[in-house]
């Protein structure tokens, strides 16, 4: 039975379809090259902590606003965006940091790496600061 075109619908079409793979293509390149990124990025933050594969540290990821501490040697990180509750980190225990990112974060927290024996004093602003 032969083909016939009707009006409500484009004629079928003998050449091959080239557009919409040709758009498959550059969408899984563009993944690839997304993954990618993703990967190395993942490798840089790593490398900043895992400075030996075989010993891997001890470690807690916390959240916060980081700022300068009224301790030398030290810097505060504040747990809520009113900067009521605060840990005192010593500069020295922490291995990383990255700022997070996305439409949630409109205050700038950043994401910090510290040592798990790290001495971490904590405050608050109804304390008196020692």
């Amino acid at each position: 039975m032969a083909e016939t075109s009707r009006p409500d619908r484009p004629a079928a079409s003998t050449e091959p379809a080239t557009t919409p793979q040709a758009g498959r293509d550059r969408s899984h390149t563009r993944h690839e090259s997304e993954h990618s990124r993703s990967e190395g990025a993942a490798e840089g933050f790593v490398g900043k902590i895992v400075t030996d594969p075989a010993k891997v540290p001890a470690i807690w990821l916390l959240s916060g606003y980081l700022g300068d501490s009224s301790d030398p040697g030290r810097k505060r990180l504040y747990l809520t965006p009113d900067l009521s509750y605060w840990l005192e980190v010593p500069t020295d225990a922490i291995l990383h940091t990255e700022p997070t990112t996305g439409p949630s974060n409109l205050l700038g927290a950043t994401l910090v790496w510290v040592r798990q024996d790290a001495q971490l004093v904590p405050g608050n602003r109804w304390s008196p600061i020692r």
